[in-house]
């Protein structure tokens, strides 16, 4: 399994239009060519589950309508509500209200919308004097959301939401998606001005494959 997830994910980035099992096969037997196909067939399979579980791919059997103009009006409705409930110090609700934006969001265009969502998300000017005041207030909202929240929440969902939530108060948060190559595990963070935020800093070690910030 050694840099076949990190093969299959810079190939599937380089093609939007997405790939058959057959041609990722064609392109592992290039990389790999003293590997047997049905072992390459084989570890492709396993990768792609794991990453369909994180929702960060979808494949035909799984794959999810898409409506740009409903997704648009997704995240024009929450940038307007969101720094109301934040104004109003509603920052248990801003955070429950994000987590189900992003489930929904999930739901409908899969991790492209959230991926676009979360990169687009814009942030008001910023305020250096609270932002670690902000940081700890966000994360507490975020957490105590995470915890009441009706269903399991997948650490992208919720990297992603802190990610939204701390930009919107003028926090320039980051979300990290990497991996862990043996065994291999995606896995996904928030980072402000480099330092892990909401996991153990030492994700930092342990996923050295960043995959992608945004």
């Amino acid at each position: 399994m050694i840099g076949v997830a990190h093969e299959v994910w810079a190939r599937l980035r380089n093609h939007p239009e997405g790939a058959t099992l057959e041609t990722m096969v064609n392109w592992l037997g290039e990389r790999f060519p003293s590997v047997e196909r049905r072992q390459i067939l084989h570890d492709i399979e396993n990768v792609m589950n794991q990453l369909e579980q994180k929702e960060l791919v979808q494949t035909n059997s799984s794959n999810k309508a898409k409506s740009p103009q409903f997704q648009q009006g997704l995240v024009r409705f929450l940038c307007g509500c969101l720094p109301v409930l934040l104004k109003l110090r509603l920052n248990n609700t801003a955070a429950m209200v994000e987590l189900l934006f992003l489930d929904l969001m999930l739901t409908v265009g899969g991790f492209p919308a959230l991926h676009s969502a979360v990169k687009r998300w814009r942030m008001p000017e910023r305020n250096e004097l609270q932002q670690e005041r902000t940081l700890k207030m966000m994360i507490e909202a975020m957490n105590l959301a995470v915890r009441h929240y009706p269903k399991h929440t997948l650490c992208l969902q919720r990297s992603a939401a802190l990610t939204c939530l701390l930009r919107s108060c003028g926090v320039p948060a980051q979300m990290v998606i990497a991996c862990r190559r043996i065994p291999f595990k995606g896995h996904a963070w928030v980072e402000v001005n480099g330092t892990v935020v909401n996991d153990n800093p030492r994700v930092q070690i342990v996923c050295q494959n960043v995959l992608d910030r945004c």
